[in-house]
């Protein structure tokens, strides 16, 4: 039934199964059918009901790769303190490369969660000099922001584009870039990231500021009259209802007295948006596990 795929009908008959079994006479089957269930619920997306089957299985006998499972499981479902305990159980066992490289990985989630930033940072590495992958750049990254560490945040940004370039990557190197005043990389980086994903419309007034910082008025210019486009479609507002901009103005101003409307720029921020942008909130470090342990999925 699981190689058919029929994964909802495979989990009914285990359930059934591990209700006939005696703990006490048939352990080693009861918690192998555990732990079955257990990578069904995950394949199924029901992450609690898989928590419950792998506890279950520990419960029956400790082993340290399901653990990491299971740890992996838990921050997956945010219960932190759970994961910490799953990853004691680990402790002592000598993995290989990749679980090796996973334990580290998910200790890391647990210590950013704590806040432990440098705690965080030099496990995570250790992860990453093992098995490097993009995930764990861009979370090192994300990491050296919040140690204020901005030329290791950009390095990092760069590193995690160039294993698997992705606009989340360009994004969050140019606010960096932004925050530094290095106004024509950060417009490079805004330009990359929009070319990557044109609906990443929340950057286009950015863009337009950094174009303009450095001194490129064309390009501040183009920018400027698409985040206005944006900004008046969002609205429902017809082109003849732009702001009216006096015949002397020069083009950079007549853009952006036309964006007045739109929220504050990127200038005004003190620091890098990529920690205080709602779809970047510093404390939640994305961890999306593909096929069990994955990287972190970048929108």
């Amino acid at each position: 039934l699981k190689a058919l795929g029929r994964h909802d009908e495979s989990a009914r008959v285990l359930d059934q199964l591990a209700a006939t079994l005696d703990p006490a006479t048939g352990g080693a089957l009861l918690r192998s059918v555990h732990v079955e269930l257990g990578h069904l619920y995950l394949a199924q997306k029901r992450p609690v009901r898989a928590i419950q089957a792998w506890e279950r299985a520990l419960a029956i006998e400790p082993g340290a790769d399901l653990a990491l499972r299971l740890a992996a499981a838990q921050l997956e479902a945010g219960r932190v303190d759970a994961a910490e305990r799953s990853l004691a159980l680990a402790e002592g066992a000598a993995f290989k490369t990749p679980e090796s490289a996973l334990r580290d990985d998910l200790r890391a989630r647990v210590l950013a969660e704590r806040k432990q930033w440098a705690q965080a940072r030099d496990t995570l590495a250790r992860a990453q000099a093992v098995e490097p992958s993009a995930d764990r750049a861009y979370r090192l990254g994300r990491i050296a922001q919040e140690l204020r560490q901005p030329e290791m945040a950009v390095e990092q940004y760069r590193a995690a584009d160039a294993i698997k370039p992705d606009p989340l990557f360009a994004e969050s190197m140019g606010y960096v870039l932004y925050a530094q005043e290095r106004f024509q990389e950060a417009a490079q980086a805004f330009d990359t990231a929009i070319a990557r994903d044109p609906e990443r419309t929340r950057l286009f007034r950015d863009q337009a500021y950094a174009h303009m910082r450095s001194n490129d008025n064309e390009g501040a210019l183009k920018a400027f009259h698409r985040a206005i486009e944006h900004r008046e479609a969002e609205l429902g507002l017809a082109p003849a209802a732009r702001a009216t901009v006096p015949e002397t103005a020069s083009p950079t101003d007549a853009a952006a007295a036309r964006a007045s409307s739109a929220p504050a720029p990127a200038e005004q921020l003190d620091r890098s948006p990529a920690l205080t942008a709602a779809s970047q909130p510093s404390e939640a470090f994305a961890y999306q596990p593909a096929g069990g342990f994955g990287s972190a999925a970048a929108t």
